[in-house]
């Protein structure tokens, strides 16, 4: 990707829910080192969450965010493996009006280079609801960053081109 220099950064109002049934808020490290990730790329955070891995807590809780006029993007980590309690995928999938197919596509082939062929254990999705992105990763620490390094970093920056994520939400 090259950068247009001519493009200033915007930052990105970005909100952080972990969905897990055994992390405190207080002992959150994934969204806390995603959160000082964020920030490192001039971005801020608005709110960072909790909820149960219960499909009806999260949709619940990423459809009163999605109303929200200071997010524009929400970034959920964990429960997306494969396992009954994993309710990420189905919760984000129940919101979304177009789903962003080529996140999930870059999301393995970024993860299959890493971790070869466990990464079909793992699952990632994207989409748009409203005017707000959502995006949900695995919790494991070293995978949200990677993943926010490598795919959500430069689509959520302007000067990035030939395109980026971050240039359509005005055409929402």
């Amino acid at each position: 990707m090259l950068i247009n220099e001519t493009k200033s950064l915007v930052p990105v109002r970005i909100a952080l829910l972990t969905i897990s049934d055994t992390v405190h808020p207080e002992k959150d490290e994934t969204s806390k080192a995603l959160a000082k990730r964020i920030a490192q790329f001039k971005h801020s955070v608005t709110i960072r969450s909790v909820s149960r891995a219960v499909t009806q807590e999260v949709t619940s809780c990423l459809d009163a965010w999605i109303d929200r006029p200071d997010i524009d993007v929400i970034i959920s980590i964990g429960a997306t493996g494969l396992t009954r309690g994993d309710v990420a995928i189905e919760a984000h999938l129940s919101l979304y009006e177009r789903e962003i197919e080529g996140f999930t596509h870059l999301f393995y082939q970024n993860m299959f280079k890493k971790v070869g062929a466990a990464a079909m254990s793992m699952c990632a999705c994207g989409g748009i609801c409203g005017s707000t992105l959502l995006f949900a990763l695995p919790g494991c620490l070293q995978t949200c960053l990677f993943i926010w390094d490598s795919l959500l970093s430069k689509q959520l920056d302007k000067q990035y081109k030939p395109h980026n994520l971050i240039n359509i939400i005005p055409h929402l």
